[in-house]
Order: C-alpha cells, then structure tokens, then sequence
C-alpha cells in the first residue's frame, strides 16, 4: 500500500521546522485549515509536548486539537476538513504522515539545536544592531 504525501507550502515546513523555537501563533493563523490541522498532527507526533514553545503554540489552537484527539478516538467529526483528512486514513497512522514541498522534497525534521542556535544569531545580526 503506497502511503499518502501531502504536498504543504513554505510556510508550513517553516513553522513546523521551529515550532520548538518561539511563539509562531500568528504565523500558524495564516495557514489554512487543511495545513493547519496537518501542521498539528505532525506537531503532536514530532515535538516534544513537553517544550514551552510547542505547549504555547499548540494550545492557541485547543479547540483543532481535541478535535484530533476524539478523532484518535474513534469519534466522527462534523469538521469538514477534518473528515476529509479522517477519510484518507491520517489518523491511524499520524507518524507515517508524509509532507512534501512544491517541489516534491521530502519536509524535512525540526531544527536541531545547532540550527536554533544559527538562526537565532542570524536574527541577531539582521536585526542591524552592532555587537
């Protein structure tokens, strides 16, 4: 059985790649439905639940996550993206959801601390302040 990919925009693999960073909630707004309930279920497979970003991220949108819980749960959803996303099986199988950019690539995993670390200096020097 071939497994499903679902193609996702920049923004989403950027969110997702630093949801352990800092508060991206107005960043998760401007996703639509579809990403964001995607970007939920490979949050909740992915990050640690126990970090204070992923915690400040994911509980702004309380009300989309237990709609996935009752989903997990066997319960049926009048979430019409949800239950589209529920017919294509995603919630048995959250870990083998498999994202693509526009070009087909694979998304890739969530920054490591080296990258958070580079990024962080990175936003440090744009900010144009002198060291």
């Amino acid at each position: 059985m071939s497994e499903k990919k679902y193609e996702v925009s920049d923004k989403f693999i950027w969110i997702y790649r630093r949801m352990h960073v800092k508060n991206l909630v107005e960043d998760m707004k401007q996703l639509d439905k579809r990403e964001l309930y995607l970007l939920l279920l490979r949050t909740l497979d992915d990050h640690d639940l126990e970090n204070e970003s992923v915690k400040t991220n994911m509980r702004a949108f309380r009300a989309e996550c237990l709609e996935i819980f009752a989903i997990n749960d066997g319960k049926d959803t009048s979430c019409p993206v949800l239950a589209e996303l529920k017919g294509e099986d995603i919630s048995k199988t959250l870990i083998n959801l498999h994202m693509t950019d526009h070009h087909g690539e694979e998304m890739g995993l969530p920054l490591t601390n080296d990258e958070v670390r580079d990024e962080k200096i990175t936003e440090i020097l744009d900010d144009g302040d002198e060291l």
